[in-house]
């Protein structure tokens, strides 16, 4: 339980608050999990729930997904309360994609570190779960990591920005899938019994993101199918032109994106072109040629009036 959150509570039993605080949050994180909301607005959700619960200054979330490296932060600040990024990925030996930035900066090394498992387990800065914490940066800066041939000591200097910090690996089904950073300017913030239950916490996030990719994809893929199957049903109809046939079509084209409200659609064929109202073509945008017989006849686009982040 954050410190902000203790005071507030005047827990006479902090262990029993925490639990029942984080049960409270975990149920929170699942109902938006059940919104399938798509993957900026469910982060930026969630980590502004993690910040608010923890009273930390930032809450930072890492996952990869297929090549790419996602990076999620919610910050108490008021230039920017929330940061989203498409971040440069490293890979490990095999090709695997770590969601951590190919810099040296310290804080990189470590969590490429952790999130590959390169430690000494032991250690006290390190839990059985592979979870990193401190109260004191400046003060953890040595400590033993694994290499593939030896074991060596490391010293990191991290700065003075954060004094307290906590690293969490994201596992599902034994595989690393990203990280989730705790971060405080205060020295000594976490306690070890907090600690164990963010490391519950962990484990219902990693829940709710298969979750929410499962809702989205179930979605998606049931409004993909109702289009297909509209262009069936309009095809099949032997009293209609092909003109109406195509216009048809491009009504039909806009409500399978994921963001309907904001898309149009057209379809030009032999220099004729049929499009929904108010379209506009915009940078942000998927085409495909139509082939006929081998021949390019035209094209099918689809464009957002509103910029997207690019994994959406």
């Amino acid at each position: 339980m954050s410190k902000r959150l203790k005071k507030q509570t005047g827990a006479s039993d902090p262990v029993r608050k925490l639990a029942e605080g984080l049960s409270a949050l975990s149920n929170q994180i699942l109902a938006h999990a059940n919104r399938g909301l798509p993957r900026v607005d469910f982060m930026r959700e969630v980590s502004k729930m993690l910040l608010d619960f923890s009273g930390c200054d930032a809450v930072e979330l890492r996952l990869n997904r297929g090549d790419k490296c996602y990076c999620f932060e919610a910050m108490r600040s008021r230039e920017r309360l929330f940061r989203f990024e498409i971040i440069p990925c490293a890979k490990d030996k095999n090709g695997n994609v770590i969601p951590c930035g190919q810099g040296d900066s310290d804080i990189e090394k470590l969590c490429r570190s952790i999130f590959l498992g390169n430690f000494d387990c032991p250690l006290p800065l390190f839990t059985i779960n592979r979870t990193f914490w401190t109260g004191d940066l400046e003060k953890s800066g040595i400590f033993r990591l694994e290499s593939t041939r030896r074991s060596n000591i490391h010293s990191f200097r991290f700065g003075v920005e954060y004094r307290s910090l906590a690293l969490f690996p994201l596992i599902i089904y034994g595989q690393s899938t990203g990280l989730l950073l705790l971060k405080s300017r205060q020295r000594n913030y976490f306690t070890q019994s907090e600690i164990e239950f963010y490391e519950r916490l962990d484990q219902i996030l990693v829940v709710a993101l298969a979750h929410r990719s499962a809702q989205v994809a179930l979605r998606e893929r049931i409004k993909e199918l109702t289009c297909l199957y509209g262009i069936a049903r309009i095809v099949a109809q032997t009293d209609i032109s092909l003109d109406k046939i195509l216009r048809s079509i491009t009504e039909l084209l806009p409500p399978a994106w994921l963001y309907p409200e904001i898309t149009s659609a057209r379809i030009v064929l032999d220099g004729h072109e049929y499009s929904t109202r108010q379209f506009q073509e915009n940078p942000q945008k998927q085409r495909a040629d139509v082939i006929v017989s081998g021949e390019v006849r035209g094209v099918v686009e689809v464009s957002y009036a509103e910029e997207k982040p690019e994994l959406d």
